[in-house]
């Protein structure tokens, strides 16, 4: 303190802030009360695409450069050897995955997959939306943003349930991969598949 100042200690306060605390259960409206439950996805599975490893769904580049998106890529794999490349991709390009014919998703409870941030950023958005003959079906989900996937150069699952997406019971045919109008894209993806639901 100044020489010429007496030594003390400084306190500030304020108003007393009152409340009401209260203790509330997390309750679940399937569950109730019992949260314990096992995740895990159960039956049979669809596979949409695995860059090419297995049968799926078709790829093709809805929007941006011909090279934009590349489906059968060696360069990064979830499993075993390929993926969809989406590493010379910019803002706005999308990739269309399209079924052979379209399926009701009666059944099945969510998507889920794996994503390779090779570059990202703050701004980076991957949208995910189903769609039916060329219309979009239910709600675009960012598959980065939701999960807080801001880890890079390492394989990360997802899974986006379909209440999330809106298109539970519908029928789709198609697969719309779209990146947002910000942010960096350096990105694979692999192993994107239809899952039924887990065991309560």
């Amino acid at each position: 303190h100044p020489k010429d100042k007496p030594s003390g200690l400084v306190v500030y306060s304020e108003e007393r802030n009152a409340g009401i605390f209260q203790i509330k259960p997390a309750f679940n409206p399937t569950y109730g009360i019992a949260m314990n439950q096992n995740g895990v996805f159960g039956g049979s599975l669809e596979n949409i695409h695995d860059g090419t490893d297995s049968a799926g769904w078709t790829g093709s580049v809805d929007s941006g450069a011909g090279t934009a998106f590349v489906f059968d890529s060696t360069a990064q794999a979830l499993s075993p050897t390929k993926s969809i490349n989406a590493s010379s991709s910019k803002k706005n390009n999308a990739a269309l995955l399209t079924r052979s014919a379209s399926t009701s998703l009666s059944g099945f409870v969510a998507v889920s997959g794996g994503v390779y941030l090779a570059g990202a950023d703050v701004d980076t958005i991957i949208s995910l939306q189903f769609r039916l003959a060329g219309v979009n079906v239910g709600v675009a989900v960012d598959l980065v943003q939701k999960e807080g996937r801001f880890n890079l150069a390492t394989w990360q699952s997802f899974a986006i349930d379909f209440s999330e997406l809106q298109v539970e019971g519908l029928t789709v045919d198609e697969l719309l991969i779209t990146n947002g109008p910000g942010g960096t894209y350096n990105y694979f993806l692999d192993d994107m598949q239809l899952e039924e639901t887990g065991a309560s």
